[in-house]
């Protein structure tokens, strides 16, 4: 994936495939991230919040984006977990460890109940035990 100006990238385009050779393009705006913020209920994106978004999405690997998919859902995750990012909040360690537990033990479990919850705020289950992992991580620092 790539990330930066038109100029940028024409230049990046041109270093990396050959005048004849066919590739698609798919391209990600300001204009589409501020539609699926305002669809989505989060209200006026912010420019660091689009230039966020846009380089997350530019920094991905280059077969990352088709393993995994660049959609609407996915930029809207990307806005929500930003501004989650933002807001901070005390909890303590032991109530957070055991919430973890049961969120990863509910995935691992494939429970029928748990697996609307986790479509409706991830893409993928993979993402959400991402998540898991990296609470995991921030718990045992």
């Amino acid at each position: 994936m790539m990330y930066g100006t038109r100029k940028t990238l024409n230049t990046q385009l041109k270093r990396a495939f050959g005048n004849e050779e066919p590739f698609a393009l798919l391209i990600w705006t300001r204009e589409q991230i501020e539609n699926i913020a305002l669809a989505e209920g989060y209200g006026v994106v912010t420019d660091s919040e689009v230039e966020h978004i846009l380089k997350t999405i530019g920094d991905m690997g280059l077969y990352d984006h088709t393993a995994k998919g660049i959609s609407w859902h996915t930029v809207g995750v990307m806005l929500r977990r930003l501004r989650i990012e933002q807001r901070t909040l005390e909890v303590p360690v032991d109530l957070l460890a055991r919430l973890t537990d049961i969120a990863a033990s509910a995935l691992s479990h494939g429970d029928d109940q748990a697996w609307p919850l986790v479509c409706q705020q991830y893409p993928s289950a993979d993402e959400a035990q991402a998540d898991i992992a990296w609470l995991r991580q921030q718990l045992a620092a």
